[in-house]
């Protein structure tokens, strides 16, 4: 029975100790020989949360965990994750006061707090979880250390004691009263040992309770125990500041382990698989020791030089794995992980500043010579390592060989070494004596000296020599005659012994067989279906008698002259690239090759190459060509450009046993899940969930997996694959977490399988089933609603097709009808305005009067009929903005209510108005609202006689309301649903002597909706109609809000401007553009009295003849054949020629969009059919008024004209540039009209014709006018005589120019 102790304590040396150990461990390890070993680290690279890492355990489960001085980590062989102990304290409180950590007999997790509190790890959660709590309880008391013995009893070691606690009977004192226990092992079922701050005692459990009776353990001395390990009758203790002392549990024998263990703080025992024991030492790294004979076997500690050896020798804790496995924690460096079945590595290297050690990392060329020293080529001469002696000796490095290039080493039958290099010749070194001798280059004609001084190779044997190189040729030497025979080979890289007398040779050229007896070269670039192309760098005739060449590009080529087999391996059989650098055959006949930066095993059972670095964890160097050797204890060096490694060959290639895959974490969006919290979707750990359900937006996650495997990590190849997602499996060596995003509703499996890369055998593999529901509107029950709903509405509207196909058919001819109210305004302007001059002729007998006054009536119905119809259109077409202003609606419906008084009365009807006290103004479109007023109280007298018609108006709320009832003839019930359809009439109305259209209550309807307001009604057939129409107070900000103006005051006022304009003395040419035969005669008879009057038929006849006569103005209907009137208006007013011409537009076209429409193509005006003849000339004699004005202000030059006054921006250009070239011209007395049209890029005619209708005057007549206002400002300022300002206008004669400037101005230029 054997266990450990060991307790973890911040603690600190004694001060007065210090300079004792210190020197007490210089003169310790001055005779210790330490050993590195081959260790990988985990560090805060690798994801540590700390450098301080004061504990380390293994699970049941294989994570390693590491208690740090940030927080608890755990390893899984691929990433580490961090852990706190409360979600409400940082862990940073919490580790900084921990003692233990340990595990159970179930592998179980605890950690024990000084401040009393225990925790649990959770697998289940992946969470710890307070255990106990005893921070209240014992507030005073601290932990130190817990023991859980063979049953799983949990015994607490407290600085009052050592207590045990159990789930029902809680905390129990056991023994050791008063005592400070710092450590508990338990060596059989009832005895137990206690470590304290003053020593140790053996405890002897008490039957049927769990109470000790003690017995102290003599010890030298009182000492702080750390640590204890109870193995076969022997007790090691481990002290603070003692070393280590061994008791005799039989005899009580006590003995010190001082001759290897210095004093410093024991923290930890631990024991290996071979029974071994491992003492861990805060200062002084681990010790390895055959625990029965209490010898060293080995000693870690920290080598700066060497990256594999322990990272720290502050060892805090150690723990061994079931594979053997040695993990060590330390207090100042993170974890270094001892994998037993890594050989050794060793690398040699140089250290600067330290002459016994390797001269330059760069080596060429490894060399054991005959005593079993080591000489190294390299790129600063030759380092020798004496090993028995641990001395270095450098030669060819001084100032006199200035840093040689080593390339080739060999021993000579007397034992002196031979070495050659590039461009450096050849050297013999005596290695008793030191001596160096240069070898002479052999002269012209000689038959003494070497061929080269570039040797890449040297082969001894016997008395001979033989020496290869480039630019020289191959050489043997015969030392006991010392001659020279030189040999027609001029590129040899590596020289090797043949078979029977001859040597293998490789060359430039291929593999040469050397015949040593006849001089004789056999080569060879054929190795049976293979031709080689590339040079050979090295050979290797291996034990088999196969022939190895690593060529400078075509891979590694194996032959077997025998059979005459080939194999060749290229970068399709797993090389990083086809130029092999080194050979090597280690005693077990295995093959190992090097390319420049990896190393390779050639397993021959299988016929694969395996990548060493992998399995000798090896991230630096560069492999050097030529630089291999096996040694004389078997093991392998190669050089590198960063030194040389050394290692035993003694790797594990054998199949990879079966292997534990589980899921390491499940992520949503970066954020790790947490198993059993509220509300998680993980009821328990990732692991040991098998299915797992995610809404439609928790379809994007990553999985982390692992082998934990810490041996080969390197071996294990993942394949992974999503089931109804990939399509194959995918790949990976490196990589332990796979993402998917955006995944479609489903059910997916993610399978996960491990294969040992090297042998393909699949040794792990797991499941997991992942269901990502729809999203609910796209669930089961919601395509049944859906459905449903598109059932009814399909349903519905086939319903409505068919009440829509009924309506058409109606609108249709309507619509036809409505499509020619157009051309019905014309031949109605024909007859209203004959029958309104008849009217208001004098003379006319009253029988005639009554019989045009009827005509006009019916005229001025039918007009208003047609009206209605195209408001109708209007507004099916268009939801016109409103023009609203503030009314007061009681003088507006008293007004309203006297149109209709003379009705009223001769129908015997009584109007009343009702209108609510302190009614405020109300906002309202007049026109719209006309039309509403009208239509209702029109309705309501068609169809009551001698009755009343009330209107009440009245607020509620945020409304106002109009309410007119009548008691008239009422609507039959069932036909009160339609009443407000197009062109309907209640069958009592239809058989009513009152006609009517049947759309006005329509209308109305939506002219309400435009005030966002609502009509609604109630009627009783026999008993009267009541129509409510209900109004917001405040009309919603989309709508033109305009100032109140009295109806046609614009032309009422323009009328009376035109009333007092005198008449003409010419007349103005009009232009008619009218396709209406009548019409065109009745305005051209109308207008000819004050106008002379051209009619055209169409568009096109129109723009012609303006083109030709410029007119004054041009009057054209806008729907004419040929060119439309809105079409003529923009040609001629986007022509500099004609945009001068004043245009009015006639149209039926009464909509609002139409008549912007033409006013923004230019037209001046714009009159709506029918319409009256005294408003159409008030129009013409305002645009011609405007044209004499523009006329005057350009020609006074007092002031310039307002944009209004211009008919267009084409007119304001074309004044602009006159007067540019004008101003520009005005000296010039040869201006031409020629030149002067020219400036302006117009025609002679063009530009007369232009400036006659904008200002009256041709241009010789504008310039002189321009000319002679510019005098009349020069002579008033007084600067200038006559004949100065004459010349400065462009007058030549100053005498013309006086003539000119009292006719123009009525007065002599000295006058002014």
């Amino acid at each position: 029975m054997h266990e450990t102790c060991v307790s973890i304590e911040n603690c600190r040396y004694i001060p007065i100790m210090t300079k004792y150990i210190f020197i007490y461990l210089l003169l310790f390890l001055q005779c210790l020989h330490s050993f590195a070993g081959s260790f990988r680290s985990l560090s805060l690279r690798e994801g540590l949360s700390s450098r301080q890492v004061f504990q380390i355990n293994k699970d049941s489960v294989g994570f390693i965990w590491a208690y740090t001085h940030f927080g608890i980590d755990r390893y899984d062989g691929n990433e580490i994750k961090h852990y706190r102990l409360d979600d409400t304290v940082e862990s940073k409180d919490h580790i900084l006061s921990s003692t233990v950590m340990t595990c159970d007999k179930s592998g179980n997790l605890w950690i024990a707090l000084k401040t009393g509190k225990i925790y649990t790890y959770d697998y289940k959660t992946d969470s710890f979880l307070l255990r106990i709590d005893l921070s209240v309880s014992t507030p005073s008391a601290v932990i130190y250390n817990i023991l859980l013995d063979d049953e799983n009893r949990l015994w607490i070691c407290m600085s009052t004691g050592i207590y045990s606690w159990e789930e029902k009977a809680g905390l129990t004192f056991a023994g050791l009263k008063d005592r400070s226990v710092t450590c508990l092992i338990q060596a059989d079922k009832t005895t137990y040992f206690a470590g304290t701050d003053k020593g140790v005692f053996q405890l002897s459990k008490k039957a049927a309770s769990n109470t000790f009776a003690d017995t102290p353990v003599r010890l030298p001395m009182e000492m702080h125990i750390e640590a204890m390990y109870e193995f076969a009758g022997k007790l090691f203790i481990g002290t603070f500041s003692d070393g280590v002392y061994v008791v005799e549990r039989s005899t009580g024998q006590i003995r010190s382990l001082d001759a290897f263990v210095p004093h410093v703080p024991i923290r930890t025992f631990a024991k290996t698989h071979d029974n071994t024991l491992l003492i861990g030492a805060d200062g002084a790294g681990v010790f390895q020791m055959d625990r029965n004979a209490e010898k060293l076997l080995h000693h870690y500690m920290t080598d700066e030089d060497d990256e594999r050896s322990l990272n720290g020798n502050t060892v805090s804790d150690i723990c061994v794995d079931e594979h053997n496995g040695i993990w060590i924690s330390t207090s100042t460096n993170g974890i270094s992980y001892l994998d037993p079945n890594m050989p050794d590595i060793r690398r040699t290297k140089h250290e600067r500043h330290n002459i016994n050690s390797l001269k330059s990392d760069h080596i060429n060329v490894i060399f054991q010579d005959s005593e079993g020293d080591c000489w190294y080529g390299t790129n600063n001469g030759i380092s020798l390592y004496q090993s028995k002696q641990n001395r270095w000796t450098h030669f060819l490095d001084d100032a006199g060989h200035s840093g040689k290039v080593v390339l080739a080493l060999a021993e000579d039958s007397k034992g002196s070494i031979w070495a050659g290099g590039y461009g450096i010749g050849l050297y013999c070194i005596n290695k008793k004596t030191g001596r160096v001798q240069k070898i002479a280059k052999r002269a012209p004609q000689s038959d003494k000296g070497i061929a080269t001084d570039y040797i890449y190779a040297i082969y001894a044997e016997g008395n001979h020599l033989w020496f290869g190189g480039i630019e020289g040729e191959f050489t043997r030497y015969n030392m006991q005659t010392d001659t020279y025979t030189y040999y027609p080979i001029d590129c040899v890289g590596d020289i090797k012994a043949g078979n029977k007398n001859t040597l293998l040779l490789a060359g430039c050229d291929g593999l040469a067989i050397f015949d040593k007896v006849t001089g004789k070269t056999q080569w060879h670039q054929q190795f049976g279906d293979f031709t080689l192309h590339y040079p050979i760098r090295c050979l290797l005739q291996a034990s088999s008698g196969d022939i190895w060449m690593a060529t400078d590009g075509e891979g590694l080529i194996r032959f077997n002259p025998d059979k005459k087999q080939t194999r060749v391996y290229t970068t399709n059989d797993g090389l990083v690239s086809n130029s092999v650098n080194s050979l090597l055959e280690d005693n077990a006949g295995h093959i190992w090759v090097s390319t420049e930066k990896e190393l390779y095993y050639l397993d021959s059972s299988r016929d694969i190459l395996v990548s060493a670095n992998d399995f000798l964890d090896i991230t630096w160097g560069f492999y050097n060509p030529n630089a291999a050797l096996k040694l004389a204890n078997g093991s392998l060096a190669f050089g590198t450009a960063e030194g040389v490694i050394t290692f035993s060959p003694s790797l594990n290639f054998n199949q990879h046993a079966p292997i534990n895959l589980i899921f390491t974490d499940f992520k949503l969006l970066y954020e790790s899940v947490k198993a059993g919290m509220k509300g998680s979707l993980l009821k328990t750990n990732i692991n040991d969930t098998q299915k797992l359900k995610l809404k439609y937006n928790q379809n994007s996650f990553s999985i982390s997996f692992s082998a934990i495997n810490f041996i080969a990590p390197h071996r294990i190849r993942y394949e992974y694959m999503l089931t109804n997602y990939n399509k194959q499996w995918e790949h990976s060596n490196s990589v332990k977490s796979v993402n998917y995003t955006n995944l479609s509703p489903g059910k997916y499996i993610f399978r996960l399988r491990a294969f040992d890369k090297y042998t393909g055998q699949q040794i792990g593999e797991r499941e997991l089933e992942i269901i990502v529901n729809a999203p609910y509107w796209i669930s089961w029950w919601a395509l049944l609603i859906y459905f449903v709903f598109l059932s009814v509405f399909i349903y519905m509207f086939i319903q409505y097709r068919r009440h829509k196909a009924n309506e058409d058919k109606i609108k249709e001819k309507i619509r036809s009808f409505i499509s020619i109210a157009h051309d019905i305004r014309t031949p109605i302007t024909l007859i209203k305005a004959p029958l309104s001059e008849l009217e208001a002729q004098e003379g006319l007998p009253e029988e005639s009067k009554r019989t045009v006054g009827v005509a006009a009536k019916n005229v001025e119905k039918l007009l208003a009929m047609v009206t209605q119809l195209l408001d109708l259109q209007k507004a099916e077409l268009h939801a016109e903005h409103l023009k609203v202003s503030q009314y007061d609606i009681k003088s507006y419906l008293e007004e309203k209510m006297a149109e209709f008084h003379l009705a009223a009365m001769q129908k015997g009807v009584e109007l009343q108005l009702e209108v609510e006290p302190d009614m405020p103004k109300v906002w309202i479109d007049r026109e719209k609202m006309d039309h509403i007023i009208d239509n209702l109280l029109s309705n309501a007298l068609k169809y009551t006689e001698k009755g009343i018609i009330h209107i009440l108006v009245r607020t509620n709320k945020k409304k106002w309301t109009i309410e007119v009832r009548d008691t008239g003839i009422g609507i039959p019930k069932e036909e009160q649903g339609n009443i407000f359809h197009e062109y309907y009439r209640a069958q009592n109305a239809m058989n009513f002597e009152e006609t009517g259209s049947g759309i006005g209550l329509m209308i109305t309807r939506r002219i309400v909706k435009q005030h966002h307001g609502s009509i609604s009604f109630s009627s009783v057939e026999g008993s009267g109609t009541t129509f409510t129409v209900v109004f917001p107070q405040k009309i919603k900000s989309s709508v033109v809000v305009v100032e109140r103006q009295e109806d046609n005051q614009e032309a009422q006022n323009s009328t009376d401007a035109a009333l007092e304009q005198p008449e003409d003395i010419g007349k103005n040419v009009l232009l008619l553009a009218e396709d209406d035969p009548d019409m065109r005669e009745y305005l051209m008879n109308s207008l000819s009295s004050e106008y002379k009057v051209i009619g055209v038929p169409d568009g096109g006849k129109a723009l012609e003849m303006a083109r030709e006569i410029n007119p004054d103005l041009i009057i054209s209907d806008i729907v004419m054949p040929v060119l439309e009137g809105d079409e003529l208006c923009r040609i001629l007013k986007s022509s500099v020629d004609t945009s001068h011409i004043p245009i009015i537009l006639l149209t039926a076209l009464s909509e609002r969009e139409n008549i912007i429409f033409g006013l923004e193509a230019g037209a001046n005006d714009y009159i709506i059919k029918p319409f009256d003849l005294s408003v159409l000339k008030v129009r013409i004699r305002n645009i011609l008024q405007n044209r004499q004005r523009l006329r005057d202000t350009v020609l006074s030059m007092e002031s310039q004209p307002e944009e209004i006054d211009y008919t267009s921006q084409l007119d304001k250009e074309f004044l602009d540039k006159v007067m540019e070239v004008v101003n520009e011209e005005l000296a010039n007395s040869e201006l031409s009209i020629n030149d002067f049209c020219r400036k302006l890029g117009m025609s002679r005619t063009s530009v007369f014709n232009k400036m006659k209708t904008l200002t009256g005057q041709g241009p010789n007549d504008f310039i002189r006018i321009v000319r002679l206002n510019k005098a009349k400002e020069l002579l008033a300022s007084r600067k200038y005589s006559i004949a100065d300002v004459a010349s400065m206008v462009g007058f030549a004669d100053p005498k013309y120019f006086s003539t000119c400037f009292k006719k123009q101005f009525n007065v002599r230029p000295s006058k002014i």
